[in-house]
């Protein structure tokens, strides 16, 4: 009996090493590039195929799945002359992005093609030298210094601030109050709150982890 149970734990430590490497990609302490080869180890030829086919389109604003904000096509936003501005779009972009996943109950729910809210085929760096070419809106025009400008920006306001667990950052944010109107469909016409606003942080609005008013 006693060898029996010998055995058995030999094998029980021997398998652990195994397991624990072939889901090092759920381990948060490795790098990045570590645990995104060890997915990729994981995957089937299938597997990967059919994720290669689950990204999005946010070039203007989230395509699906649900209800966003919707920009104007990337050549109305390329002829702003603003990278700064497009960067706070984007960010915006990103944030609906995140807080849609969220609701999704952190992808599990997200499950149609092409309806990926972490993957997006976006921005379109492309030269639009032909006018005869279809998609030509989608680009930020012929000019590759304009265009490099605003796809970087692009990229800035979709990654915003990552934090490693354990690690804190400072971030200053700086609103005007005009910044804050909104809408009113009652009043046909955009409006400021009144009173003092609050800045909420959370992973989404129902689930709001910090608040604290804005002066």
């Amino acid at each position: 009996m006693m060898r029996k149970l010998t055995v058995l734990a030999a094998l029980l430590a021997a398998t652990f090493p195994v397991i624990a490497q072939s889901e090092a990609w759920k381990n948060e302490t490795l790098p990045i590039g570590e645990r995104v080869e060890a997915l990729l180890e994981t995957l089937t030829v299938d597997e990967k195929i059919d994720k290669y086919y689950h990204g999005n389109e946010a070039l203007h604003g989230i395509v699906r799945p649900g209800n966003f904000t919707v920009f104007p096509q990337a050549i109305a936003l390329s002829a702003m002359w603003n990278p700064a501005l497009l960067e706070r779009i984007s960010g915006v972009v990103s944030d609906e992005a995140r807080a849609r996943w969220n609701e999704l109950e952190r992808g599990k729910k997200q499950t149609a093609q092409y309806s990926d809210l972490l993957t997006f085929w976006s921005p379109t760096v492309n030269m639009a030298r032909d006018p005869r070419w279809g998609r030509t809106p989608e680009t930020y025009g012929e000019d590759p210094f304009l265009s490099g400008e605003n796809g970087a920006a692009f990229v800035r306001g979709f990654q915003r601030v990552h934090l490693k667990r354990g690690e804190t950052r400072t971030v200053t944010v700086s609103l005007r109050r005009e910044d804050l109107r909104y809408w009113s469909d009652s009043r046909q016409a955009f409006v400021i709150p009144e009173g003092l606003p609050e800045i909420m942080v959370g992973t989404s609005s129902r689930d709001i982890r910090l608040t604290w008013p804005l002066e």
